[in-house]
Formats: structure tokens, C-alpha cells, sequence
């Protein structure tokens, strides 16, 4: 996530639970622990940032400290937040996956700029990539284990999810649909868990650009940099530690531009 206030990249090493700064212009990168996974981050309205945690959504400022904002149902221990992201209101959107990638037991949550947290969504196994197209009345959402990306209609004024359809479809073979960003002209880049690839497509579905990584298990993207025209790339190597890449972080400019992220009213 880009944060133009800063003119940094936060990114995050979720089963590290670590909160990285990159700074872009002298190539420095500061962790910050905040001592569970941590899924993503977002910018606050005022200062720092709210974070996908484990147990819960909780607030970072500007000297490190953590302070709780929501908490999950305690007898969710066993699953913890992933991808997270904010809409044009300063709603908050984040959703689960079981330690153990249980199919259809996960959630995706909402979390409002006054702390009160609504469930959205049942049946999810992998809550992943979620965005906005620019006018905010469709929400993409990849529920990686479907391999694809759905489309929903959305309220922008009440904030609820309506009719579902089924926008794009990752082919299996290649692996599965991770994070996702949505650009300033309303394609979609998605990062292909396992495939070793970012892949734009259009508002329609159809696909209409590959980035290939030196990299197999890509996890994230999201345009960043003073004009918003680089693209950066997150991955893992959990599932490949001898890969020398494997957990780096990446940058491509793809000839599109992002947008400014929104950020959590609360």
C-alpha cells in the first residue's frame, strides 16, 4: 500500500507479523513487530495506520505501539485475517482464512469508521484480493479457493453487497487468484499464487496483460510511486524456502496508473 503522506510502501510478512517501510528513494526497508500475523494494512484518516490482524483489527501509530480497534469471536482462534481494504466511506473490508484452509468455514468482514464490525459474507475458504472499480459501485472480491475473482453490486452509500457474478477465472493449471488492485482506468491486476504471474485484465473480464516474476508464489500487488505508475509486487517462499527470491519484493511499471488508496474513517 502506497502512503503518499510519506512517500513510503508499507507491505506486510504476515506469519513474520511484520509491518515493513519501504522508502523507494534510498532503498530502505524498516520492520515493525506487532507480535501476531498481521494479513494487511491501511491508512488512517488522520495518522497512521489500522491493520488485519489475527485476532482482530487493531490501530499502529506513528512510534509503533498497537492499540485494539475490533476484536474477532474469540472461538475464532483458529483462523486469522488476510487481504484488507478500504472503500470511498472509510469502511474497512477484511476477510478470514482457517489455519488449516477449511473450505466454506471463513468470513469476510466489515468494519465501520465507529469500531462496529458487521459480517458480510459466508462460505469463503481463502479471503483474498478486494477492490473498487473507480466509481465504487462494483466490489471485486477472490475468494482464492473458487479460482477466480466475483463481481458484487455495491451500495456505495450503506456500504452492502448485492448481486454476485463471476468475473474472472484463473485456469487451475496455473495456480490461484491472491491479492488484487484495481487501476485508475478500472483494470483489475491480479497476483496468481503459484503461476508466477501478475495478470491485468479489463472491466469486462477479459485479460489483457501478463507480468511474468522471477518468482512462483506471487502474493500481492498495488500501485505506488509519486505518480502512481509503479507497480509493486509482493511474494512468499513459505512453500519454497530454497528459492532464492522467494519473499522479495518487486517493481514493474505496466503503462497504467493506480489510484490513491482510501483510508479508515475511524
Amino acid at each position: 500500500m502506497w502512503d503518499p503522506r510519506q512517500g513510503v510502501l508499507w507491505w506486510v510478512d504476515i506469519p513474520a507479523g511484520l509491518v515493513h517501510q519501504f522508502e523507494p528513494d534510498t532503498g530502505v526497508d524498516t520492520a515493525i513487530e506487532v507480535g501476531q500475523d498481521v494479513g494487511a494494512v491501511a491508512l488512517r484518516s488522520d495518522s497512521g495506520l489500522v491493520m488485519a490482524l489475527r485476532t482482530g483489527f487493531a490501530f499502529l501509530d506513528g512510534t509503533g505501539a498497537v492499540s485494539c480497534a475490533a476484536r474477532l469471536d474469540p472461538e475464532e482462534s483458529a483462523f486469522r485475517l488476510n487481504d484488507a481494504r478500504c472503500d470511498s466511506r472509510g469502511r474497512l473490508w477484511a476477510g478470514t482464512v482457517r489455519d488449516d484452509f477449511a473450505s466454506g468455514v471463513a468470513a469476510l468482514y466489515r468494519l465501520d469508521p465507529d469500531l462496529h464490525l458487521h459480517r458480510m459474507l459466508d462460505g469463503v475458504t481463502i479471503s483474498n484480493g478486494l477492490d473498487w472499480s473507480p466509481d465504487g459501485t462494483v466490489f471485486y472480491y477472490a475468494d482464492s479457493a473458487t479460482g477466480g475473482v466475483d463481481a458484487f453490486d455495491y451500495d456505495v452509500q450503506d456500504g452492502a453487497i448485492g448481486r454476485r457474478h463471476r468475473l474472472v477465472d484463473v485456469p487451475a493449471e496455473l495456480g490461484m487468484p491472491d491479492g488484487l488492485t484495481v487501476d485508475a482506468d478500472g483494470f483489475l491486476w491480479i497476483a496468481v499464487f503459484g503461476g508466477g504471474q501478475v495478470r491485468g485484465y479489463a472491466p469486462n473480464g477479459r485479460l489483457d496483460a501478463v507480468i511474468e516474476l522471477p518468482v512462483r508464489w506471487v502474493t500481492s500487488c498495488g500501485f505506488g510511486g509519486p505518480n502512481l505508475d509503479r507497480l509493486y509486487i509482493t511474494s512468499g517462499r513459505e512453500r519454497d524456502p530454497d528459492a532464492k527470491l522467494g519473499g522479495g519484493l518487486f517493481c514493474v511499471e505496466p503503462g497504467a496508473r493506480g489510484r490513491p488508496q482510501n483510508a479508515f474513517g475511524g
